[in-house]
């Protein structure tokens, strides 16, 4: 640790104490939030040369989001702190280092079980069976099957073809979420988010599996703009068994949750 790190070090601990006894200003807490971030970075090294964004949870790293273009990643593999990284984003990027090798850097992160934004290009030559969550714009089923044999939930960003032959593949079958653009299917519920209109594909519906109930938001009501399209979704749904629950709207604070791309 050089005198800088050890001076903004102290610092923080000092405005901890602050925090501790109760004093702490607004500013204060602005303040200690920064030098939080600074050792933080600091503390990743040549790493911070290769994330646009991170997060540390009981001082370990926990997740990170590459640069597109992270041209140093291959000469930064060795470095201890992968070894806690739970959640990756690769945002897209093309790593032409490790086209042919992505299963083995997915392998040799032991804490790993979510990626996402991962290019087809980029599917691990080996199966990479800790992995549980993956998204991506669309990729060939078997070789999804083969890469991830634990996965759990898959979200497809793209839209897809052929939805009776997407259903029917028997790995889809094993997966427990399943997202298509604006729908997700998980156990029994489907639930939409943002752009439901432009996407809310019925034969995704008419061909899925059966379903319990639907959740539909008040801001998917009101930003649909083709209200004859969502309610055929609607209509849809209900043939597949689904009540329709009508959710209410996020401005009043209860929206519901989904994952993000």
């Amino acid at each position: 640790m050089n005198a800088e790190q050890v001076m903004v070090s102290e610092q923080e601990r000092s405005l901890e104490l602050e925090v501790a006894g109760g004093h702490a200003t607004r500013s204060t807490l602005g303040k200690l939030e920064r030098l939080r971030k600074e050792r933080q970075r600091a503390s990743l090294g040549r790493l911070a040369r290769l994330f646009d964004d991170y997060e540390f949870r009981d001082e370990m790293l926990f997740s990170a989001r590459l640069r597109r273009r992270a041209g140093e990643l291959v000469q930064c593999l060795d470095d201890p702190q992968w070894a806690t990284v739970q959640l990756l984003d690769l945002a897209s990027g093309s790593f032409p280092a490790l086209e042919g090798k992505m299963g083995a850097f997915f392998n040799s992160l032991p804490q790993l079980h979510t990626v996402t934004r991962l290019q087809p290009r980029l599917l691990p030559e080996v199966p990479c069976p800790r992995i549980t969550s993956v998204s991506l714009p669309a990729a060939p089923l078997d070789r999804l099957a083969a890469a991830f044999p634990g996965l759990r939930s898959l979200e497809f960003v793209d839209h897809l073809r052929d939805a009776r032959a997407f259903w029917a593949h028997p790995f889809i079958d094993k997966v427990e979420s399943v997202t298509v653009r604006s729908l997700t299917w998980s156990q029994g519920k489907l639930t939409t988010r943002a752009g439901l209109a432009r996407d809310a594909f019925v034969e995704w519906v008419e061909s899925g599996p059966p379903l319990t109930h639907m959740e539909l938001s008040e801001d998917d009501i009101l930003s649909a703009g083709e209200l004859y399209g969502l309610r055929e979704l609607l209509a849809a749904a209900r043939r597949k068994g689904a009540e329709v629950i009508l959710m209410p709207s996020s401005e009043r604070g209860h929206a519901p949750q989904w994952s993000s791309y």
